[in-house]
């Protein structure tokens, strides 16, 4: 059934002419298969079934060590030393998520010193001085030293100068990626 299934199909692609017709009436020639592929019949009555010569024996200890899998798996999952590393890994995205916003704030109070708008500047350098000192707890809960964390400023104010294209007067490239998340962990 299969072999005639393939067979019609390719009398059909035969039948349809010499090659792959575009808009402005060119052709392309065929591709010519260098192999066929063979076909390979499958009984899935059989496939199905087990094997009438299957040990319940060893069905049974296959369930169990698989049970016994498992049970390690969860173990493993809640040991302290997993539920550390999370809480760590929690602990350092919290650290990158607040340097992150303390130099966005620094961007924005400059872009408004830039622009001679200091008393707009004020409630910029209040909220970077905060993100600055929540940043450098977690930093210290996390092992980070002074020279990390400069390091880790600097990095992150590369980046986002660069977003902006080093000119203050896009300083909306800024606000539209990072207002929203700051002012949620401002609150």
């Amino acid at each position: 059934m299969i072999r005639q299934i393939a067979q019609f199909v390719r009398n059909r692609m035969s039948a349809q002419g010499p090659g792959i017709r575009y808009a402005q009436h060119q052709s392309l020639p065929r591709r010519r298969q260098s192999r066929e592929l063979p076909m390979i019949l499958v009984n899935s009555e059989r496939a199905r079934t087990p094997h009438p010569n299957a040990d319940s024996s060893q069905s049974f200890l296959t369930a169990i060590t698989m049970t016994m899998g498992i049970i390690g798996l969860f173990v493993s999952a809640f040991s302290p030393s997993t539920l550390a590393a999370a809480e760590t890994d929690a602990s350092a995205a919290q650290y990158n998520k607040h340097l992150t916003c303390a130099v966005y704030y620094r961007m924005v109070a400059g872009s408004f010193k830039r622009q001679g708008n200091g008393i707009l500047a004020a409630p910029a350098l209040d909220r970077m001085n905060l993100m600055i000192t929540r940043t450098k707890a977690l930093g210290a809960a996390l092992g980070r030293t002074e020279a990390d964390y400069l390091s880790d400023w600097s990095d992150t104010l590369g980046v986002m100068t660069d977003q902006m294209n080093r000119n203050y007067d896009n300083i909306r490239q800024l606000k539209t990626r990072y207002q929203n998340r700051c002012k949620a962990l401002n609150d």
